[in-house]
């Protein structure tokens, strides 16, 4: 459970945290505080769509995408000839623009905003501290709506960032982790599966009716690996490469990302043959930035200015949307969820999230990193204030569990 804190904060730094930074009391002030600030919220206005529901939902995680190698050439090659391709499509929802709004906890934490409409806590990471909580998500409302079963495929072990217990508090029913996939090609130090095997893998399950059985409704998550620092993959593995001249990070992480792509566009494919395609939403995002601390130095060498981004951003693509859309304003990961309960015709849910659905036109071009950074399009400093104020408010949802709380309150 530990494994994450521990390595930074040392076992008795770890346990000495814990005991300074108990769990607040739910007090009927603090209750207040979150229930102004949520009631300040703009509405999650439901779509005017006269189209076929979309019943099931597919999410592909990407360990470490960024948007900018999406729709690049560098020495005339295309990094992500795959994802661009499925860029043109009419049916395709695009945001190249999203803020990474991640913090300690990294891929855990994007599924917490993606998944569950909340920011990640100023200390610590909620998969290790909070995960008895009560948590509203995309899984539970379309569980509710749509009989769905939820499925979890990831070639980490189940230990890793207790996803585990985050899976069983969001809702999955069933995980498929690194002890159900074979080790035929191999990723990173950790020795994980690459996403090409991952993903063939993933059909073989489907098509035996492992994953998806006949006449399921589904949610189903992929998160991915071999796109993770640092980059490096088998020199076998490689299908696209880049003259010596190109800084080796950039190198490295365009080769990897080209890898991925390719194997998210062929499991795409195969995804289109399913008779259940036209009822099925697919979305692919990064879980985070990649770049990190080598994001300055790239922007200022030849080959990597003016092609590599010097924002954190991630992109949003949704495929078989809705709404055929491409969305150039600023978002934060944090508007993801109720942009995706929109597409799902989920408003009505009891809990819409603390974004903002890029669908509403009245949205503006806005987000707010957890160091306070500020990405804006056309904001008012009160804008950017309240947003601010939400990691304050998501906080204090999670320490305090409010939507447990609350549930007491209505049993009583």
């Amino acid at each position: 459970m530990y494994a994450s804190c521990v390595p930074i904060y040392t076992v008795f730094g770890n346990l000495y945290y814990e005991l300074v930074e108990q769990k607040p009391a739910y007090t009927p002030e603090k209750e207040k505080e979150i229930e102004d600030w949520l009631d300040k919220r703009p509405p999650l206005r439901p779509l005017s769509l006269d189209t076929e529901k979309r019943t099931n939902c597919i999410i592909i995680l990407v360990e470490s995408l960024e948007s900018w190698a999406l729709e690049k050439s560098v020495e005339n090659k295309e990094i992500t000839p795959c994802l661009n391709q499925l860029l043109q499509d009419s049916t395709t929802l695009y945001a190249p623009h999203v803020l990474t709004e991640v913090k300690g906890g990294r891929s855990i934490d994007a599924q917490l905003l993606l998944c569950a409409g909340l920011l990640p806590i100023n200390n610590g990471t909620y998969s290790t501290l909070y995960t008895g909580n009560t948590y509203y998500t995309l899984q539970k409302a379309l569980k509710e709506k749509y009989n769905t079963c939820n499925y979890l495929l990831t070639v980490d072990k189940k230990k890793t960032w207790n996803q585990e217990a985050v899976a069983q508090s969001f809702g999955i029913d069933t995980i498929l982790s690194y002890p159900d996939f074979k080790l035929t090609e191999a990723f990173g130090p950790r020795k994980r599966v690459g996403d090409g095997s991952f993903f063939a893998q993933c059909r073989e399950k489907m098509e035996k009716g492992e994953v998806w059985k006949k006449g399921e409704h589904v949610y189903l998550q992929f998160v991915t690996y071999s796109s993770h620092n640092p980059f490096k993959m088998p020199d076998e593995m490689k299908q696209i490469s880049f003259s010596k001249d190109i800084p080796e990070v950039m190198n490295d992480y365009m080769t990897v990302i080209n890898y991925t792509d390719r194997a998210i566009g062929q499991f795409v494919d195969y995804l289109k043959t399913r008779p259940e395609y036209k009822e099925t939403l697919i979305i692919i995002t990064g879980d985070h930035e990649g770049l990190a601390s080598h994001r300055s130095e790239l922007c200022n060498t030849p080959q990597g200015k003016g092609v590599v981004s010097d924002k954190q951003f991630t992109p949003f693509i949704v495929l078989n949307s809705p709404v055929g859309l491409r969305y150039e304003k600023v978002m934060g990961q944090i508007d993801m969820y109720p942009t995706v309960l929109n597409l799902l015709q989920l408003e009505d849910y009891r809990w819409v999230g603390l974004g903002q659905s890029i669908l509403d036109p009245e949205k503006k071009g806005c987000a707010v990193s957890p160091q306070m950074q500020v990405e804006s399009d056309d904001t008012t400093p009160e804008d950017i204030d309240f947003k601010k104020e939400a990691y304050t408010i998501s906080d204090e949802i999670i320490r305090l569990d409010y939507f447990g709380k609350r549930q007491q309150q209505h049993r009583m």
